[in-house]
């Protein structure tokens, strides 16, 4: 089953054309990397499918269903999101989790013992158990960003979209989100969608890739077949070296 279909995605804003008949499928189960140059309307394609945008398109289906006829909280319950930008709140971890069943309830919910359970093993497999009554502003840079893939888990929602989650972490940090995301997407069934800027994550962590460059579709295909020197060269207009390593092949 496709977790996402997309014919013809235009995005215009200020009579600036963002992105330009787009046209791709995403595989149920898939990791897809989104890369490109700055300003290749990478961030836009994420607002887009979620609809904090508008868009012209001649269909765009998740998992079937026409996200156009979707309301924003069907829409929720098929799609969560991990934006750029982290809050600065003072909510505790727990009730920061609790927000991501909100697409679920009625306006002024209570949790559900389930729920609450729920909330409680996604903060373990998100190693964030001891820091369940901490502060969210009181977590480091890594631990926020657990902490919102914690919160798009209890959404338990099948696709998850992601905007560079490993931006400002250390090489530790980032492996770490980075196997989280690949044991997230094994073990609980998801389709992962993360833009990011480093094509050796991509290369190493994730299944598929999406190239953008001034919001048109440089190329697209299963990792192992098109990230590759050539491709890269074409897509940053700059020189690559491709090289193996012992984690396999790296560029720069």
């Amino acid at each position: 089953m496709l977790a996402l279909s997309v014919d013809q995605l235009s995005v215009r804003s200020h009579h600036t054309l963002r992105l330009d008949h787009l046209s791709f499928t995403v595989p149920q189960g898939s990791r897809l990397a989104i890369i490109g140059p700055n300003g290749a309307g990478k961030s836009t394609l994420l607002q887009a499918l979620l609809k904090l945008i508008p868009s012209t398109h001649q269909s765009l289906t998740c998992f079937g269903q026409n996200i156009d006829q979707l309301s924003r909280k069907a829409l929720a319950q098929l799609i969560s999101y991990v934006p750029q930008m982290q809050p600065d709140l003072a909510v505790t971890v727990f009730d920061w989790c609790s927000y991501g069943r909100m697409p679920h309830q009625s306006l002024g919910f209570s949790l559900t013992d389930q729920e609450q359970s729920l909330i409680h093993t996604m903060l373990a497999r998100t190693n964030l158990t001891h820091f369940a009554n901490t502060p969210f502003n009181r977590l480091s840079g890594g631990e926020r960003q657990r902490a919102m893939i914690a919160a798009s888990l209890c959404q338990e929602t099948p696709l998850i979209l992601l905007d560079e989650p490993t931006n400002f972490l250390d090489p530790k940090q980032a492996h770490d989100i980075l196997t989280l995301l690949t044991e997230i997407a094994h073990t609980l069934d998801k389709t992962i969608i993360s833009v990011t800027h480093d094509v050796n994550e991509v290369a190493h962590y994730f299944t598929h890739c999406l190239a953008l460059k001034a919001g048109h579709l440089c190329f697209m295909g299963a990792v192992k077949d098109v990230i590759h020197r050539h491709n890269l060269e074409k897509l940053y207009d700059r020189p690559f070296v491709e090289a193996m390593s012992e984690q396999g092949v790296i560029f720069w």
